[in-house]
């Protein structure tokens, strides 16, 4: 998924000032089915909510892997992980464990991935931070670039 690069390249000034690393691995070429816009808006989100956990002099660690008719995408940061008991509550609207914020980034990257078929899970890695796992069903790149061109299509007609 070239969105990922993309979105790395991006993010890497405040990774510069913060001392963060952001390590890209696996298999690039993937893809998947859905809107890249949309898709783009979850992992910007999960890269922020990591940027915002480890603050500074850190590693976040994205890794990708197709499995089967799955793309898999981990993204684990060095911040302090999750209270194992909110874990559950992540991915409930409005809950929010930081001082400003609505609490809907995390449901609304959980609606946009289950609209593809896919999910999403967050967890702690022992001794590492947080792991956040989106999967989502593979699809030849004609058939993501044909359901892209589509739906821009049917926004164009609808404007």
């Amino acid at each position: 998924m070239e969105m990922l690069n993309r979105l790395s390249i991006l993010l890497e000034p405040d990774a510069i000032k913060c001392n963060i690393q952001i390590e890209l691995h696996g298999d690039s070429s993937l893809c998947v089915q859905g809107a890249e816009e949309k898709l783009q808006q979850v992992f910007l989100n999960l890269l922020r909510n990591a940027f915002e956990a480890i603050r500074s002099d850190g590693k976040i660690e994205i890794v990708l892997s197709g499995q089967q008719e799955q793309a898999e995408v981990r993204i684990r940061d060095t911040g302090p992980g999750i209270p194992k008991q909110l874990l559950p509550k992540l991915f409930t609207p409005f809950f929010t464990t930081k001082s400003e914020g609505t609490g809907l980034g995390l449901p609304i990257c959980k609606t946009i991935v289950e609209v593809y078929g896919g999910t999403i899970e967050a967890r702690n890695v022992p001794g590492q931070g947080a792991e956040f796992v989106v999967r989502i069903p593979q699809a030849p790149a004609g058939v993501v670039a044909a359901a892209v061109s589509k739906e821009s299509a049917e926004s164009e007609q609808s404007e």
